[in-house]
């Protein structure tokens, strides 16, 4: 098992995004069922990937879950008339399932090089996707990897460069000899600042074609 991707014969550790990197997700399902409840008014760069306000708040871990509720409704105060678990269920309905595929692969990665997660995402969301990996594969999501990083653990976010090099500090990594996959173009200015090798997973690409 190693790396397709010309030029990436040094690298020994790889620096997986999570969202449509493992995870799937669909953002629309998250905006139509809002408006299935009767909250309108949010789009699509509320949610991902150029968050404002408390939904960038949200993803830095600088407001709690309940301080989202609050804000969520005085903005849209047709949020007040649902309910808190019904606001979470849309907000987690992007959340696709696993593909066990790519899952498979990981394992198998795993073998040869050292695999690492880093994530802009949001209490919520890491909850409810860890819940579904375990109930889908009887096992916890992060003991695939060496360490998984989330921005709103870390207080900072993607493509901010120092989010990419507290991850190659706490991990003991060289820069050189580590690949960053995501499938956003805007995260690797910071990711190559840094000193990562980067790629961009684009035009239908998922991971699994990264390998042989």
């Amino acid at each position: 098992m190693k790396l397709k991707i010309k030029g990436s014969e040094p690298i020994k550790n790889i620096i997986f995004d999570f969202g449509n990197v493992i995870l799937d997700i669909d953002i629309m399902l998250t905006l139509n069922k809002f408006v299935e409840l009767g909250v309108t008014g949010l789009d699509t760069e509320d949610i991902h990937p150029h968050q404002k306000d408390f939904f960038l708040d949200i993803e830095l871990g600088t407001i709690s879950d309940d301080e989202f509720l609050q804000k969520l409704r005085a903005k849209y105060p047709s949020a007040a008339t649902i309910t808190d678990e019904q606001v979470w269920e849309a907000w987690n309905i992007l959340l696709l399932d696993f593909d066990p595929r790519r899952i498979e692969l990981l394992k198998k990665v795993a073998k040869k090089y050292n695999i690492y997660v880093l994530s802009n995402t949001n209490h919520p969301h890491r909850v409810k996707f860890m819940e579904m990996f375990k109930t889908q594969f009887g096992f916890e999501l992060e003991s695939l990897f060496v360490k998984c990083y989330y921005s709103d653990v870390m207080k900072l976010r993607k493509p901010d460069t120092k989010i990419y090099t507290q991850v190659i500090e706490d991990a003991g990594i060289v820069p050189h000899e580590s690949l960053f996959i995501d499938d956003n173009m805007c995260n690797f200015t910071g990711a190559e600042e840094a000193g990562l090798a980067w790629y961009h997973l684009t035009g239908g690409e998922t991971i699994l074609d990264l390998f042989e």
